[in-house]
């Protein structure tokens, strides 16, 4: 006997669910009878014979598998294809959260909150507590949930912002890409033929030779599948939105020969309130050189005021880079255009630039936070990790301009001839970056080991008391050059500020006291403020930081700061919370680490974020520091990070 698809779905919702489930509901859930749910019931028994399960049905409660070894039935889900089931079933309050989203944002009538409470399997009060945490989701794209009584709740506010919505919920949040096939198995988007889509798109915006990025390029596909299916459910955009449209004719020539095609191709209407949300779209997503005189001035002042931001906050001076100007201006002047109009810009990459470069990141949230008042809108986390990455290159281009060529002395155990050889092979591939003081023989070198160098290039094993040794064999190989290379970029970063300076046992503690995310970081604010590290604007500059994003950075790590630099001495406050407080929808933190740094002192901190991003990025040294119960037993955690860098290279 094969199983029907209800009747896989059947089980799957008795296999995900810790409860047991109503016969009645069950079958109101799937439009049948519940003589039909019954005799499901007794197929899908027939077949789980064979591993030792049954469903059976507990009185006043409902229908719940009972089994002996639940690998067997696990077995059976997989064996049975049940995973592969139409159905997708919310099993706890973060699924149930989004399915709700998802039901609100294409449902056209209101939702009863009894039919909804019965199709999730979950009582009124608990239903309403998830509502709850849906209004905060929906806060996000600015809708509001609207409840009426007698007729249940819908999602309200502006057509723009519903689909932006759309977008995040049925297309992004699959995963972490932006590629075209994650759309093309979105059950919403199956009447929708994305090929053809695409196929309209690229032909017409060669034949106009515009420019769009690929991550862009998906994001208008999506953003046009989005429109037709709205089109086509009857919801359209609001005339009052477009009342001081700003695009090219150039643009507009593009959407309506885009719209023209997809009409006849796909039989769609498209309003002229449509033409103009598309033809923003394209705007918005071209590449920076098309805008030459859209925004053009007020990018230019966006870049200057910036830069000059940077220079007296974080100490970088910017101001001669050419490359860093042209390209943050090529990035604001669309970028203007989106965030005026709430068009998003899906970043694929954000949490990963968030987490392992939050200087820079921290540098674009302070610059742009201080020209606030010239944009209409405010910039999210994937617009600001964008910019990020364009002051981080900028930063590393400094670093390596002003760059000191580190002393080698080379120790060889196979004569001076080798040696010379060795010495002409490291000149060629790390030019300037190496000043090769001489090259000694194993016995001579007792006599040099004092010698003022950086650190020793040996062919053989040796031992030094003053300096770090590198053992390589003969001829650098690639793993040799990637050892070398790997040293020269620590040690440059080393030393500017030492952990016992900035880790200070005054600013450590071990708390269970904090049970919120707003205690923990007073109780830590407040002992920065006591021991004149900070003053009184420092605590509500740290929530105005969190406010623009969130500032954990890992599953058990947060970094709060202040949104401008604004301490009165250097430090780093550290709070271990083993039980961990919730910190935002998905983390729970465990470690804190509130940054208080003196403006102009950030230049100086790059060893030590370089610490951070290692301590975000490794889950074994994030348990050994939640594990350590005393400030020594942490700060000789970090030194071993730092002492493990030189071992490994």
């Amino acid at each position: 006997m094969v199983m029907s698809s209800r009747a896989k779905d059947i089980f799957q919702v008795l296999y995900k669910s810790s409860q047991p489930k109503d016969q009645k509901i069950l079958a109101n859930k799937f439009g049948v009878t519940p003589r039909t749910i019954r005799k499901d019931i007794n197929d899908i028994n027939s077949l789980l014979l064979p591993y030792d399960g049954e469903i059976v049905l507990v009185r006043n409660k409902g229908y719940v598998i009972k089994y002996k070894d639940r690998n067997m039935i696990e077995k059976f889900f997989q064996d049975s294809n049940c995973c592969n089931g139409d159905i997708e079933f919310p099993n706890n309050t973060e699924d149930r959260v989004i399915y709700i989203i998802k039901k609100l944002l294409v449902q056209k009538d209101y939702l009863m909150i009894d039919e909804l409470a019965e199709e999730l399997f979950v009582s009124k009060s608990t239903l309403n507590s998830d509502i709850k945490k849906v209004k905060e989701k929906l806060k996000k794209f600015n809708l509001i949930i609207k409840r009426r009584a007698s007729y249940g709740i819908k999602v309200a506010g502006e057509e723009k912002n519903i689909r932006s919505c759309i977008a995040e919920h049925y297309i992004y949040s699959r995963n972490n890409s932006n590629t075209l096939n994650v759309i093309e198995d979105v059950e919403y988007f199956k009447d929708i033929d994305v090929n053809k889509i695409k196929k309209v798109i690229l032909k017409n915006i060669a034949y106009h030779n515009i420019r769009i990025a690929e991550v862009n390029l998906n994001n208008l596909i999506h953003h046009i599948c989005i429109t037709i299916k709205r089109i086509n459910n009857g919801f359209s955009i609001e005339e009052e939105f477009f009342t001081d449209i700003e695009v090219s004719e150039l643009d507009r020539e593009v959407i309506n020969d885009i719209v023209e095609d997809l009409s006849n191709s796909l039989r769609v209407e498209f309003s002229e309130e449509e033409i103009d949300y598309l033809t923003l779209h394209i705007s918005s997503k071209k590449s920076g050189q098309e805008y030459d005189k859209q925004n053009g001035a007020l990018a230019v002042e966006i870049v200057n005021s910036m830069i000059k931001t940077i220079k007296k906050t974080y100490g970088y001076d910017f101001s001669k880079d050419e490359g860093l100007i042209n390209d943050l201006t090529q990035h604001i002047k669309p970028a203007i255009k989106r965030i005026k109009y709430s068009l998003n810009l899906r970043n694929p990459m954000v949490k990963e630039i968030k987490r392992m470069f939050p200087l820079s990141f921290n540098m674009t949230i302070e610059a742009l936070d201080a020209i606030k008042d010239k944009i209409k809108g405010t910039f999210n986390d994937e617009e600001l990790s964008l910019i990020a990455l364009h002051l981080q290159a900028a930063m590393e281009r400094q670093e390596e301009a002003k760059y000191q060529r580190k002393k080698v002395l080379l120790v060889c155990g196979s004569g001076i001839g080798s040696g010379r050889v060795l010495e002409t092979k490291l000149n060629k591939i790390f030019g300037k970056k190496l000043d090769i003081m001489m090259s000694i023989s194993m016995l001579d070198f007792d006599v040099v080991d004092k010698l003022e160098c950086d650190f020793i290039v040996s062919t053989v094993p040796v031992k030094s008391k003053y300096k770090p040794v590198i053992v390589i064999k003969g001829l650098p190989t690639k793993k040799d050059i990637q050892k070398i290379s790997r040293f020269i970029n620590v040690t440059k970063k080393r030393n500017r500020f030492g952990l016992d300076e900035v880790f200070n046992k005054e600013l450590f503690m071990i708390s269970e006291e904090a049970d919120t995310k707003d205690e923990i970081i007073n109780i830590v604010a407040n002992n920065l403020k006591d021991k004149k590290y900070a003053g009184d604007d420092f605590l509500p500059k740290v929530y105005e930081r969190e406010n623009v994003s969130s500032t954990a950075l890992s599953e058990m790590v947060a970094i709060p700061h202040p949104v401008r630099a604004c301490a009165l001495k250097t430090g780093i406050a550290v709070c271990i919370n083993k039980k961990g407080v919730c910190w935002d929808e998905t983390k729970k933190v465990h470690i804190m680490l509130m940054l208080a740094i003196k403006p102009k002192e950030y230049k100086y901190m790059d060893g030590i974020f370089d610490l951070i991003v290692k301590i975000l990025e490794n889950d074994c040294i994030t348990m050994k520091l939640l594990n350590c119960k005393s400030y020594e037993e942490f700060l000789k955690e970090l030194k071993d990070i730092y002492r493990k860098d030189l071992e490994d290279i």
